[in-house]
């Protein structure tokens, strides 16, 4: 599919180039950094671009990558469970959620 062909003709210019030494380990942690911020980025992007309010109680996981890319997985799973057909539908089961969340 055309999402896979695409991932693997940009990945090679994503990964560093860790051929050892001080030089490789930079370049895996600035690759790290640069990652970790753009799940953070994608992960408030998305919210904002469904008209999403994140909960108060839970606004801080916003903050981390970890955290993100862990909601984001459980969005993604729990939307394939409910196949909303269009944005609104979309935000709100998403904010349906993360208000359950909070409760």
């Amino acid at each position: 599919d055309v999402l896979t062909q695409a991932a693997h003709a940009v990945q090679p210019a994503l990964w560093p180039s860790v051929v050892g030494g001080r030089r490789g380990e930079e370049e895996l942690r600035e690759y790290e950094r640069r990652q970790s911020e753009g799940a953070v980025a994608a992960m408030r992007g998305l919210l904002l671009a469904l008209g999403v309010v994140m909960p108060k109680t839970l606004a801080p996981l916003l903050d981390l990558p970890a955290p993100c890319c862990s909601l984001c997985e459980v969005l993604v799973d729990f939307l394939e469970q409910d196949k909303p057909a269009v944005p609104p539908e979309c935000a709100a089961l998403v904010q349906q959620f993360l208000d359950s969340l909070s409760d």
